[in-house]
């Protein structure tokens, strides 16, 4: 990797208007990407730009923050309440499919309003099947969590 590539990658590890990470710990991720290779860096990187899109959702989307604050909350509640191994990760892995949609429903959602914050009949319809998602994704974690706790109590 060159050093004009090193400076991409450390400037591409901080949000503007945040703290993110300093210089030098940039420099060195940068110089771990550079020596792991090719397709390490690749991955690298990738991991780097979703723990950036991570900390946007978390700091400014109520309904990620809300949606973080529940998985949180599910993971001890699961690990007490599941009778297996698999309804534990039934369990949890329900309210991470509701973050990934929420997740792509506000990604629909800066995209629809980056082309135009007029009202357009298309525009409407994408944000509503965003919406749409998510209200199915709170339907599929509401319904494993009831099934699981039906089957715990009167099994």
């Amino acid at each position: 990797m060159t050093c004009r590539n090193m400076q991409r990658a450390a400037a591409a590890l901080s949000l503007p208007g945040t703290s993110g990470i300093d210089a030098n710990q940039s420099l060195l991720i940068a110089a771990v990407v550079e020596y792991s290779g090719a397709g390490m860096q690749r991955l690298v990187l990738a991991f780097i730009n979703s723990m950036r899109a991570l900390r946007h959702l978390a700091q400014h989307e109520k309904a990620v923050q809300q949606e973080l604050i529940l998985f949180i909350l599910a993971i001890p509640l699961a690990a007490f309440i599941a009778p297996t191994g698999l309804s534990f990760l039934l369990l949890t892995g329900s309210v991470l499919f509701l973050i990934m949609i929420e997740v792509l429903n506000t990604g629909i959602e800066a995209a629809c309003d980056a082309v135009s914050r007029d009202f357009h009949r298309e525009i409407q319809i994408a944000k509503d099947c965003g919406s749409l998602a998510v209200l199915i994704s709170i339907i599929l974690v509401a319904s494993v969590w009831l099934y699981t706790l039906w089957n715990v109590l009167f099994s």
